[in-house]
């Protein structure tokens, strides 16, 4: 394993390799009870950091650009490649753009101006790509991120025996006991969106208001729902990781950004991005005390795909667009996720 952990610290991700590197390591053991059991261990997880932050080292310098290249053998500018990066950002009528259309990046220089792979992992959008819908609707909750619709789930427990059973949300395990907002959440509402790692990975605010606060919440990187376990072997894009998105919102590595909306039927809500694997570098582009505007810029993940939850309070009744509940549908970020629905007056 050591051995293998050495070869990947000098070497990028490539598009459609073999998955995300260190996951695929240790994939058959975090599918398993025995190694579910030594992946949640701290004294593990504190090394595991260390390798992983030697790594990040390397993909945010120039070396780690060689899978910026038009290869076919995982080059992130093949065409195969380019396609994926663009399908999302297709219409009817025009067809897919060309990369430099939708990203600030130029094919005519050396690895299209990125100057490490992590540069290109975070790439910004072009002003006009993805324009937020219905701004001047105040009710209107925007997505914060390019993503699928992984899970809506309503009522959300306080403390959840989630260990036992399996996909659930434990509101006081995901906001780790926060003193100050954990009782006003419990009994509401979560959004779950996953992206995958040709998604676009910069966060959005979701409403207009005040950040009030950000907490960094260290975390396990390679621990899977016991009841994910299984694998499909009739399906090759089947990861028990990818259906454990629910479950690792209590134990990974994440950022936990609360808003206190302008919008009394949205009120304080809060965005919970989570690092997934070796995706475990949230942050934050915006500070406490600092006013949002609903698609304004506030957070990005390094590193490789990830899953993200907003939450709401009890009481909020938010009307949820039909096409983001959908499994699998794909959002845009920025895009109308739903309406709060204003209070009837007494």
């Amino acid at each position: 394993m050591l051995v293998l952990f050495n070869h990947q610290l000098t070497r990028a991700p490539a598009f459609r390799g073999q998955g995300i590197p260190f996951y695929e390591i240790l994939r058959e053991s975090m599918n398993t009870t025995a190694g579910r059991s030594t992946l949640l261990s701290e004294k593990l997880n504190a090394q595991l950091k260390k390798i992983l932050e030697a790594w990040s080292i390397f993909l945010n310098s120039p070396s780690s650009r060689h899978v910026l290249v038009p290869d076919e053998n995982g080059g992130w500018f093949s065409p195969s490649a380019l396609a994926a990066l663009t399908r999302p950002f297709s219409s009817d009528d025009a067809g897919s753009p060309r990369l430099e259309e939708i990203f600030d990046c130029d094919p005519h220089r050396l690895y299209y101006g990125f100057k490490s792979w992590d540069a290109f992992f975070t790439r910004p959008l072009r002003p006009g790509i993805r324009l937020l819908e219905d701004p001047d609707v105040s009710d209107v909750i925007n997505s914060p991120c390019e993503c699928s619709f992984y899970n809506l789930q309503h009522n959300v427990a306080e403390l959840d025996e989630f260990w036992i059973k399996g996909e659930v949300y434990s509101l006081r395990n995901m906001f780790n006991n926060d003193p100050d907002f954990t009782q006003d959440f419990v009994g509401g509402t979560i959004y779950q969106g996953f992206l995958s790692a040709s998604s676009y990975h910069r966060w959005h605010s979701p409403v207009d208001g005040v950040v009030r606060k950000i907490t960094l919440i260290p975390g396990a990187y390679y621990v899977q729902s016991p009841t994910a376990f299984v694998e499909r072997p009739d399906d090759p894009d089947d990861h028990p990781y990818l259906r454990s998105q629910a479950f690792i919102t209590s134990l990974t590595t994440r950022m936990v950004i609360f808003i206190e909306s302008s919008n009394p039927a949205i009120g304080t809500m809060c965005l919970v991005a989570v690092g997934m694997v070796e995706v475990s570098t949230c942050e934050a582009t915006v500070s406490v005390g600092e006013g949002v505007r609903r698609g304004q810029e506030i957070g990005m993940f390094h590193f490789g795909g990830s899953s993200f939850c907003v939450v709401f309070r009890p009481g909020k009744n938010i009307r949820w667009n039909e096409d983001v509940i959908r499994v699998g549908a794909p959002v845009k970020v920025r895009g109308r996720l739903g309406v709060a629905v204003q209070p009837e007056p007494l």
